[in-house]
């Protein structure tokens, strides 16, 4: 009997010290924005972005249809595929590797409850170059558009791709990250290999934003360098983003579940998306002060593999 006591004990104990450990290790929100906020200053630091600043953007309107873009077979982060109209001026440095032709494939699908396009679908897309990313919109240029063709309803089609393309004159080139890349699809069980990844990245997002945001730091870089962006500028956005901000009411993440695995850069790139509407799948929900339904905060993703390397790294 007091053996049976004696063990019950021990494992009390333990409990009580795992539970202790798991609450000692759990950071406050004050802890987790103050680490947030040194790391970013150390980043942003190292903020240098080329001269001269060509500045691309695509100026995207669409209505009674859904649409997805890619620039040189990668992927925008912000997809078109809502039934509702949508207006939208996006920049596309990022998507432009080096200087040269550039490719555009915007993906033209019905709305949601119709089976082909209809002859009410309208799609407008504007390629508008600026020589800086500051300089008035009365100085920027219009250099290539791209629309629908006329009575495309006619047709029932249940998908239209419209192809183009534009010259583009950069001072910086990535264009070997993509072509040294692995080719994924030589990898086993290569689809397992990204949903574990992107696990791995959804669970760091929501309990060490930190170590997310170190996986990032080169995509990031990028982001801020060919686009532009000022060190005061993100520390105005990046550590106070709703993904990683511990003091949010009823915080939790989407399960990856319902997705489907994309390709582009021949089988070099790999993101997962959500299979019904293409948004992130990589998506955190919380409750903001004085609403009665949870808003939403996504995270697009593209991994590769480097050359040299077996480790998925954020393109």
């Amino acid at each position: 009997m007091n053996s049976n006591k004696n063990r019950m004990y021990k494992l009390l104990l333990t409990l009580i010290l795992i539970l202790g450990i798991t609450n000692g290790c759990a950071q406050s929100p004050k802890e987790n924005a103050k680490e947030m906020n040194d790391y970013y200053k150390q980043i942003t630091n190292e903020i240098n972005f080329p001269k001269p600043t060509p500045f691309y953007t695509l100026q995207i309107n669409k209505q009674d249809c859904r649409v997805l873009i890619r620039i040189n077979d990668i992927p925008l982060a912000y997809t078109f595929f809502e039934d509702e109209a949508e207006s939208q001026l996006l920049p596309i440095n990022t998507r432009i590797p080096e200087s040269g032709e550039q490719e555009v494939t915007i993906e033209v699908y019905p709305k949601s409850n119709q089976q082909t396009i209809s002859d009410k679908a309208h799609v407008n897309i504007k390629l508008i170059y600026a020589a800086g990313r500051d300089i008035s919109m009365q100085q920027y240029e219009m250099k290539q558009e791209f629309d629908l063709p006329e009575a495309l309803g006619d047709q029932k089609l249940p998908k239209y791709i419209i192809k183009g393309s534009f010259r583009a004159d950069v001072p910086w080139d990535f264009s070997k990250d993509i072509a040294t890349a692995k080719d994924l699809s030589k990898v086993p069980d290569i689809e397992k290999k990204v949903l574990d990844k992107y696990k791995q990245l959804s669970y760091d997002i929501f309990k060490k934003p930190v170590e997310f945001i170190k996986e990032s730091k080169n995509s990031l870089l990028k982001n801020w360098n060919y686009n532009y962006f000022t060190k005061k500028e993100n520390m105005a956005t990046g550590p106070t983003s709703e993904m990683y901000d511990f003091s949010l009411k009823d915080r939790e993440m989407d399960p990856i579940e319902n997705y489907e695995i994309n390709f582009y850069c021949n089988n070099r790139l790999v993101t997962l998306r959500n299979k019904n509407d293409k948004s992130s799948i990589i998506r955190i929900n919380y409750m903001e002060e004085g609403y009665t339904e949870k808003s939403s905060s996504g995270r697009f993703i593209i991994l590769y593999i480097p050359e040299g390397s077996n480790e998925f790294k954020i393109f």
